[in-house]
């Protein structure tokens, strides 16, 4: 292997790389690829956001954070199905994020809550065919941020306009990227015949629909409680509930994570900031993010960019009881939306006879 091949690899298997190596120069090339590479990231995602936010205008920063995310993740992780398949999943995907900001315009909660409800099942039938790939986290990241970033105020006729040629060129992009890097699997694998005609009690399938109503219920109760961030709530109920039975973390070990990566970024914070200023802050957690091969200390990591923006609105200590408390609060929603549900899921499995869905607590 060498030094550009260990760029790409993760974090993860490159700190293995480097407790495996066999000689101080291996190993010293590994450190060095973990650390250029985390180096790289932001400074291709700083480069990417002004770029983007330059030529559609800033108003569009929501949207250029979502498709570098997208960008990072294509490159690796393909959709499941075949080639031709896996391009109209990536039109379903855009289409989606291109209509989601809008329905906060609708007056009806009931309405707006079943429109949210069918575009995210319907991203998560397009991307999560095989949730262990982590899709699911990603686009419902990519939603729930594109939703809570874009104030009604900014949805006139010229920023649909510039929005549908951003998407539409990223469209265009990522589905040549698609196809240089995904071509060759899945070739027998159908997406309207695993929407259609797979089992609709299906694991997968209850999993996933029950993430879209409970992220669309959140999205909109938001509109009625007075919190001044709710989005990181959504942020912290979304990384709970999309893990749920379906990774090799169970979801209530991941809960305590996350309050506690919380807890700990914010103290971070706080004793950081005293010197250096936020924007910087919140470029030195995204150096460490990109070191991190852990849930938890990618939450801790996590909470400098999101604070280094609260921050200069509400100050410190404002932005770490709210970054805190939102948290604590989407978790908490987390936890107990699973539990419910797994009464469901148990009611609605055994009244098909099918057999009971593998929770993530007996693991």
């Amino acid at each position: 292997m060498n030094f550009y091949q260990s760029l790409q690899l993760d974090p993860f298997i490159l700190k293995q790389k480097i407790r495996e190596a066999a000689s101080k120069k291996e190993k010293c090339m590994y450190i060095c690829s973990l650390f250029l590479r985390s180096l790289f990231i932001v400074l291709f995602a700083i480069c990417f956001i002004i770029f983007i936010t330059t030529l559609f205008e800033s108003t569009h920063k929501p949207y250029a954070v979502v498709l570098f995310c997208m960008l990072m993740s294509i490159r690796f992780v393909d959709f499941g199905y075949k080639i031709s398949h896996s391009i109209i999943s990536l039109a379903i995907v855009m289409l989606s994020l291109l209509t989601a900001p809008y329905i906060h315009l609708i007056k009806w909660t009931v309405m707006g809550m079943l429109i949210h409800f069918v575009l995210l099942s319907s991203i998560l039938m397009a991307t999560a065919s095989d949730p262990k790939m982590g899709n699911a986290s990603l686009y419902g990241f990519s939603y729930l941020f594109i939703v809570y970033s874009l104030p009604k105020d900014s949805l006139n006729k010229n920023f649909f306009t510039q929005t549908s040629s951003l998407l539409f060129l990223f469209f265009c992009w990522f589905s040549v990227l698609l196809y240089r890097k995904h071509r060759e699997k899945n070739k027998d694998k159908s997406l309207f015949k695993e929407i259609f005609l797979k089992g609709m009690y299906s694991q997968e399938k209850i999993w996933m629909l029950i993430y879209a109503f409970g992220i669309s219920f959140l999205i909109v109760a938001g509109e009625y409680v007075p919190f001044q961030r709710l989005m990181w709530a959504g942020f912290a109920f979304s990384s709970i509930v999309s893990s749920y039975g379906l990774m090799s973390i169970g979801f209530k070990e991941r809960a305590v994570d996350r309050i506690i990566g919380s807890l700990i970024g914010c103290a971070l914070f706080i004793g950081i900031s005293q010197f250096i200023p936020f924007n910087w802050v919140g470029i030195l957690g995204g150096l460490a993010l990109g070191v991190c091969s852990t849930y938890r200390y990618k939450t801790v990591f996590n909470c400098f960019g999101a604070l280094a923006i609260t921050a200069s609105l509400f100050g410190v200590p404002g932005a770490v009881s709210i970054r805190i408390f939102e948290n604590v609060l989407g978790v908490c929603l987390g936890v107990m939306y699973i539990g419910l549900t797994e009464i469901l899921i148990r009611k609605i499995r055994e009244k098909h006879e099918v057999n009971p869905l593998v929770s993530s607590t007996k693991k």
